[in-house]
This record gives structure tokens, sequence and C-alpha cells, in this order.
């Protein structure tokens, strides 16, 4: 049987986690573009588009092609034996990436930059 300073520390420590993840929740906002790396340098920028472009990508072990669509950018057929990163689907926002292993390829988006202003007051 739990006593009451018991279901009051349980209270708490739950309140707590609540506040805390409320407050680390991503910026679900859809970026306009995301950034290609290969082996840890960047070697793209792909931009959204209305209309599906797609890009090929070498990688360290074979090739990758990139598509951007409306609804995101995902990997539509890669060269390595497992074929993860074009199962992870459409990515749209930071901080979602995709990632190719084998190929040493990060699909990423740039951090979304904090306005300099906290407040405008007219």
């Amino acid at each position: 049987m739990l006593k009451p300073a018991d279901k009051f520390l349980i209270v708490s420590l739950l309140s707590l986690a609540l506040l805390l993840f409320l407050q680390q929740s991503p910026t679900n906002q859809t970026a306009t573009q995301v950034f290609v790396s290969v082996d840890g340098l960047i070697k793209y920028k792909l931009p959204r588009s209305s209309e599906p472009s797609s890009l090929i990508i070498q990688g360290v072990h074979g090739q990758l092609t990139l598509v951007a669509d409306a609804q995101g950018f995902y990997v539509q057929n890669a060269d390595c034996p497992d074929h993860d990163c074009e199962r992870l689907g459409a990515i749209n926002h930071y901080p979602q990436q995709i990632v190719c292993l084998p190929n040493k390829v990060v699909i990423f988006f740039p951090e979304p930059q904090e306005s300099e202003f906290d407040a405008i007051i007219k």
C-alpha cells in the first residue's frame, strides 16, 4: 500500500518529467533545404521543391538516390547491403536525419537559428 508521501513523490516526479519534456521538444517547422555530408564533409545542399527532384550521391562504397518532393526528403535506392536508409521514409524537419553507414552518408537539416529578439513591441 502506498503512503501519502509516496503518492506525492510519484506525482511530483511525473510532473517534473512532463515539464522537462515540454521544454525540450524540438521545433517541427518544415525545413526548406537539407544538407548531405559524405565521409564527414558537406557535399550538397538540396532545396525542397513541390516538383519531385532527385540527386545521385556517390558514397564511400556505392551510390544512393535522394529525392526531394512535397512530403520531404527520402532515399529512393541505395547500393548498400542492408538498405536501412531506404526504409526510413521521408524526413521534413530538424532534428530528423537519414544515415547510410556503409556509404558514410548523412542527410540532415541545419539547426534552426533562434531569433535574437524575444519579443517585438509596437
